[in-house]
């Protein structure tokens, strides 16, 4: 035998050794690789996470989890079963079963797929008996949210099924797996959704479970999600939207010193507790059914409305640290402004004297703020320089953009610019006064409620602001973002503020202010009233307030849609919750009663300009 063949069948030998070896070592050896060919064999149980409970500021348990069972099917181990029975047992109907089954073999022929939810621990115990006639079938028990209040739906919001997509951004889920889809339950997912586990167990010939594998050796235990405080003040909530029953509109309440909302309400709202149970696609659909009230669309921070007065303020304090004005300037009204065919009105009632800022804003003159907008615009050569100007100081205020603030929907608004005019207009085709309605908070001007609370905190703070937000700890620890936790300078001079923040309290406590029908006595509330044009029906109510003057706690918007002038609802709305959350109860009980018990006819609304 040559001795290339004698090297060749030498390799053979060393290699079939070697491979005889492992094998021994394996079998007879190692006894992990013996277990792990036996886990193979066993069944591997997915255990799903109990969600993150969720508290209000003052620890009051507003979202617990309470245990439910889906029953899920795995396609390729399902045989033929008592169709009639298992709808019997399920109590729903063969075209669903059928949809539930087709899809649960699109998704996959080996991995579960939800076919029932929302089965409660009597049920599955009454179910489990007969559960062996239904090979391939098996329930998961999983953690749903339980509601405790009937309040604060658009801040909560509320959990749903993931969909496909879902699926591929995040290999985390599984199909019939729930997800936060609004409100905090979608912007702090993954803070609540916990840790998935799994157990390894061995079946019967009926593929039932019977055993746990090797005493859990294997097993890993789930990791429930992060409990998390909120800033909301769940009482406050409650009772400011008592106040907006049968009115359409919003609110947002914020801790000025910290950013913190305290309350957050989009009327007309929901109970969460509707959107908990198993019967939530068909309450979804009766919600969106209604499509004038919008009970799903969060008003707070997506509805984007004309100031109107409410914006005067800062048009004062922009037009001051631009030297438009100097806070000795006056202005006489003359009943509005007027250029050429073209008048707004004023109904302030100084037409007969000269008024600086502060009395312009405690008496709400039109034609102050109007010629106090177009001396800031004049300063300029063009009119495009001057409106980008103004542009870019009332853009620090978190106006026109979004205030990236933590709650997971929101608008931008719109603070124009000379590109807006020229693609409106044209190029070179458009003057400041074509612009002049944006000095009263009309014109373009568009803000959410949550960025006219934001600006009632820079007031409030006399020149910056704190990040909105909604959350306060996870986990028992202090947000550290930076993002909430930094203050924003609004570019204003501190001396600015003094004349405005006097006309600002004389409207609630001097008798010819806008809103001396809402002042309280023992509370000095500062703020502005407003009506926004609207031009499909009323008018819109509109207030912004913080108190006390001094070192302020709160600080809010309200609107209050079709409500006409401020002082009609939305200011006397913000003084009560003004004193509901510094004095802790109300003193005020007609003006309450009033505002609680009547509501807005909106049947009765006629629109405007025909349309």
């Amino acid at each position: 035998m040559n001795s290339p063949v004698r090297t060749y069948i030498l390799f053979l030998c060393v290699v079939f050794s070697l491979l005889i070896a492992r094998l021994v070592y394996i079998q007879l050896v190692n006894e992990q690789w013996k277990e792990m060919a036996e886990i193979n064999a066993r069944k591997k149980r997915i255990i799903l996470p109990d969600r993150g409970y969720l508290y209000d500021r003052n620890q009051k348990l507003i979202a617990a989890s309470k245990p439910e069972f889906d029953l899920q099917v795995i396609p390729r181990e399902m045989k033929a079963f008592d169709t009639t029975h298992l709808l019997h047992l399920l109590d729903i109907d063969l075209a669903s079963l059928k949809k539930s089954i087709r899809s649960a073999k699109r998704y996959s022929s080996y991995k579960p797929s939800l076919v029932y939810s929302g089965i409660t621990k009597r049920e599955h115990a009454q179910m489990i008996e007969f559960m062996h006639n239904f090979s391939g079938f098996e329930f998961q028990k999983r953690y749903v949210r339980d509601y405790l209040i009937s309040n604060g739906a658009h801040i909560l919001g509320y959990l749903g099924q993931v969909t496909n997509s879902d699926m591929r951004k995040d290999d985390f889920y599984s199909k019939g797996d729930l997800k936060g889809k609004t409100g905090v339950e979608l912007a702090y997912e993954h803070n609540l959704r916990g840790t998935k586990g799994y157990e390894y167990l061995t079946v019967d010939v009926f593929n039932r479970y019977v055993d746990q594998y090797a005493e859990g050796k294997y097993d890993k235990k789930p990791i429930p999600g992060k409990e998390i405080q909120l800033t909301i003040d769940i009482e406050l909530q409650a009772y400011a939207e008592k106040l907006f029953q049968g009115k359409r509109g919003a609110l947002v309440a914020i801790e000025p010193s910290s950013g913190e909302i305290l309350a957050l309400v989009s009327s007309p709202t929901y109970n969460p507790k509707l959107l908990g149970g198993k019967n939530q696609s068909m309450v979804i659909s009766e919600l969106l059914d209604k499509k004038i009230d919008k009970p799903l669309f969060d008003r707070s921070t997506l509805a984007e409305y004309p100031p109107g007065s409410i914006f005067k303020p800062v048009i004062g304090l922009v037009s001051l640290q631009y030297k438009a004005i100097t806070r000795n300037f006056t202005n006489h009204c003359n009943h509005g402004y007027t250029f050429g065919r073209l008048h707004v009105g004023c109904h302030c009632g100084t037409y007969k004297e000269s008024i600086g800022i502060t009395k312009a804003l405690y008496k709400s003159c039109n034609s102050f703020f109007i010629q106090t907008y177009l001396r800031f615009l004049k300063q300029y050569e063009t009119s495009a320089q001057g409106i980008n100007t103004w542009n870019k100081a009332i853009s620090k205020f978190g106006l026109g953009r979004f205030l990236n603030n933590d709650l997971p929907f929101g608008k931008r608004g719109l603070i124009p610019d000379a590109n807006y005019y020229a693609n409106f207009f044209g190029h070179n085709h458009w003057t400041n006064t074509m612009t002049l309605s944006n000095g009263i908070g009309q014109g373009e001007v568009l803000m959410t409620p949550i960025q006219m609370a934001n600006i009632t905190t820079i007031l409030a703070n006399r020149g910056w602001y704190k990040i909105p937000h909604i959350v306060k700890t996870i986990a028992g620890k202090p947000i550290r973002n930076s993002r909430f936790n930094k203050p924003h300078l609004v570019g204003i001079d501190s001396i600015y503020f003094k004349p405005v923040i006097d006309g600002l309290c004389q409207v609630f406590n001097n008798p010819q202010g806008t809103a001396y029908n809402s002042h309280l006595a023992d509370i000095e509330i500062c703020g502005k009233t407003g009506t926004s044009e609207n031009p499909h029906g009323e008018d819109h109510s509109l207030s912004i307030a913080f108190a006390p003057r001094i070192k302020p706690k709160i600080a809010l918007a309200v609107v209050v849609e079709n409500g006409t002038w401020g002082s009609k609802w939305a200011s006397p709305m913000a003084s009560l919750i003004i004193e509901r959350y510094l004095t802790k109860l109300i003193r005020r009980k007609n003006l309450d009663a009033y505002i609680t018990n009547t509501a807005i006819d909106y049947e009765l609304e006629k629109p405007k300009n025909n349309e």
